[in-house]
């Protein structure tokens, strides 16, 4: 073989190498790409099987949750959107051994896949591109609203947004009103932690599950 072909044989494999190097290099658990440990599975309540999604540490029903204590409401639409509990009412649920309802910290944990800012108390918040975030993180949501209604006032709902309801129980606030429940929404316009009504209003959302 003379040089010349030497030189350039050379040349070749050791531009495929290289190749290879900056394949292996690739990052793969970042904001763009979401974790990598992404699995579905089943889960069996009350004799209805949810779908799945492991993201991270975490499983989530990826479905919501439409069993006993809920109520539906003509606005949620067909019963696979599942049921609206009221705080009080999810906190008594029993799901399934090792799974629980999620917490604020839950939540953040979720959100924190796909973004790293923080809202004014800590908590985890998604900007407008939460729809393709939320989906290379393959957590499914559907946009059900909440319901609040009081006596003699009207229903009021949000048909554009998702809201889980969480276990946790919001403090009092300085006007001694307090509120109904902390819940999480997931928006066209953004994903977080937010307040949902006062006292003497009824706020119902959706619930999903979580297994770490």
């Amino acid at each position: 073989m003379s040089i010349k072909n030497a030189c350039a044989f050379i040349s070749k494999y050791l531009l495929f190498f290289v190749f290879l190097f900056c394949i292996g290099c690739k990052k793969t658990d970042n904001k763009e790409n979401g974790p990598t440990n992404i699995q579905y599975g089943k889960i069996t309540i009350e004799g209805h099987e949810y779908s799945t999604v492991t993201i991270g540490s975490q499983v989530w029903m990826n479905e919501n949750y439409t069993g006993s204590g809920g109520m539906v409401y003509e606005f949620s639409g067909p019963p696979d959107k599942g049921g609206m509990y009221s705080l009080f009412q999810a906190r008594i649920l029993q799901p399934p051994p090792g799974w629980k309802l999620p917490t604020i910290a839950d939540f953040n944990i979720l959100t924190g896949n796909i973004s790293k800012t923080k809202d004014a108390n800590g908590n985890y918040i998604s900007g407008p591109n939460v729809e393709s975030d939320f989906y290379k993180i393959h957590f499914s949501y559907i946009t059900t609203g909440y319901f609040m209604y009081q006596t003699a006032v009207a229903a009021v709902n949000d048909a554009s947004s998702a809201y889980f309801v969480t276990a946790d129980v919001p403090p009092a606030t300085k006007n001694g009103n307090e509120y109904n429940m902390y819940a999480y929404r997931i928006s066209p316009s953004g994903a977080g932690i937010v307040t949902l009504d006062k006292l003497y209003y009824i706020a119902l959302a959706s619930v999903r599950f979580v297994k770490e």
